[in-house]
């Protein structure tokens, strides 16, 4: 359900004023990824572009001044996921974070619901029928321990650029590691400009991929989706030599649940940044998270 601009009326010992809420345009980019630096989400370059053009990224005005953001992404009938749950500090404590929220339920009504929570924010979640799961930790990898990074010879001759692969080969791989298909998105998200995605191939069948995007701060990698520790270790390798300078890190959101990514964080000396945790509403899903490496991004799951 693509919700169109609507009103909601708030009034308290702050304000008054009608909260409009409308999906976001091109030109409201800027100002949420304002928004998320301020929060240290360091969202990459385009992430912001593929929300919008999936019709899932919406924003609240007061007198057409933007106050505040949320994504309501719907994968599928079934599975939906909300992120960018962003209000200005300026207008904080109005009762426009709630409407926004709300705002998102309604456009994702019926399905099961995804998303990314501040560990502050764990018991209000609760309150909205989400139940936890797991934790992501979002990890920066320094350019140093990329260049020292070491990986199976065996392997090099299996990766190929993703956009090199039918894209449904690497869809089907994808959708085995994301509660539902998401082939609308994954093209979006497959082909944002600055973007590499490599795939590794073993007898014609893909057994791993990732991809890694430009950010403010470095570059974020994600997904990163393999079947075994070395094939995620060589995406990475490979992926890292991708950035657009040598001495710029890599971040990316590891889920705890995989004890052999963590433990390759370990390896590479990576530095934790902050921990959200993994929260749904609905059926929780069954993934298989040994092969989930890297989350492909905490605004869309």
């Amino acid at each position: 359900m693509l919700a169109s601009k609507i009103s909601v009326a708030k009034s308290s010992g702050r304000s008054s004023k009608r909260l409009h809420i409308r999906p976001a345009t091109s030109a409201d980019l800027g100002q949420i990824q304002a928004w998320a630096l301020r929060e240290n989400w360091n969202p990459g370059c385009h992430d912001l572009q593929v929300y919008q053009q999936q019709h899932g990224l919406f924003v609240g005005t007061v007198d057409h001044q933007l106050v505040g953001s949320i994504a309501a992404l719907r994968y599928a009938d079934s599975f939906g996921f909300i992120g960018c749950y962003l209000v200005d500090t300026a207008y904080r404590g109005r009762g426009y974070g709630r409407s926004l929220w709300n705002h998102a339920l309604q456009v994702l009504a019926g399905a099961t619901i995804g998303l990314e929570g501040a560990i502050a924010m764990e018991d209000t979640y609760e309150q909205s029928g989400f139940v936890r799961t797991f934790q992501h930790v979002r990890y920066r990898i320094s350019a140093i321990a990329l260049a020292q990074l070491a990986e199976s010879p065996a392997l090099t001759a299996g990766f190929r650029p993703v956009q090199a692969l039918p894209f449904q080969e690497i869809n089907a791989f994808d959708a085995q590691h994301f509660p539902c298909d998401r082939r609308t998105f994954l093209q979006r998200w497959l082909t944002q400009p600055q973007q590499q995605g490599l795939a590794y191939l073993q007898h014609g069948q893909v057994l791993g991929y990732g991809l890694i995007r430009p950010a403010t701060l470095g570059h974020r990698l994600g997904p990163l989706f393999a079947q075994t520790p070395d094939i995620a270790r060589g995406l990475i390798s490979h992926l890292g030599r991708f950035r657009s300078t040598s001495d710029c890190p890599i971040f990316m959101d590891v889920p705890q649940s995989n004890p052999a990514a963590l433990a390759m964080m370990e390896a590479l000396q990576a530095q934790p940044c902050f921990s959200n945790c993994r929260m749904y509403r609905g059926t929780v899903p069954t993934l298989p998270m040994a092969n989930i490496y890297g989350n492909t991004s905490l605004e869309t799951g």
